[in-house]
């Protein structure tokens, strides 16, 4: 498929990722909405480098690492997601990442319902609701250091597009 050019924005049919995630870098700005990202052997979603857009309605459940990953200085918005029964935590904040989370739902994950590194702003959450997080259950802590998801394969998003779910 041709790149397209910087800014255009583009309709692409959304399809159950399965063994890969969306893979969210540079400074790209899309919306993926209303997609499974389900039993990936990495994260569902992940953002780093200055990334940004909008993920809303996603479900992000069974993942061998979190359901969403931010890292470094992304800032994307996090809306009406469920990230369920990951092997790590529902929504995972590390380095400077910032943005915005609203009424996601975290549940039965592993690690926390949404972790968020100290020493910076960090995301401005609102109305979240996590439940039944082993880590948050436990209060366990978690090691500090780089967390960088392990990629196995991953769909390289580098311009604004739109990936669309629903019906």
């Amino acid at each position: 498929m041709p790149v397209p050019r910087r800014g255009r924005r583009q309709k692409i049919p959304a399809f159950r990722i399965t063994g890969m995630e969306f893979f969210v870098g540079d400074e790209a700005r899309p919306t993926l909405e209303c997609n499974e990202c389900s039993e990936n052997s990495a994260p569902g979603i992940g953002y780093r480098g200055s990334a940004q857009g909008l993920a809303r309605g996603n479900r992000c459940c069974r993942n061998k690492q979190h359901g969403i990953y931010v890292c470094q200085q992304a800032q994307p918005r996090l809306e009406a997601n469920t990230c369920e029964a990951n092997e790590w935590s529902g929504i995972f904040y590390f380095d400077s990442a910032s943005g915005v989370a609203i009424r996601n739902i975290c549940s039965r994950n592993k690690g926390h319902g949404i972790f968020t590194s100290v020493g910076f702003r960090g995301p401005k959450l609102r109305g979240n609701i996590c439940k039944d997080n082993q880590a948050d259950l436990e209060q366990s802590r978690m090691a500090s250091g780089c967390l960088a998801p392990a990629i196995i394969f991953f769909l390289w998003i580098i311009s604004t597009h739109v990936f669309r779910g629903c019906l």
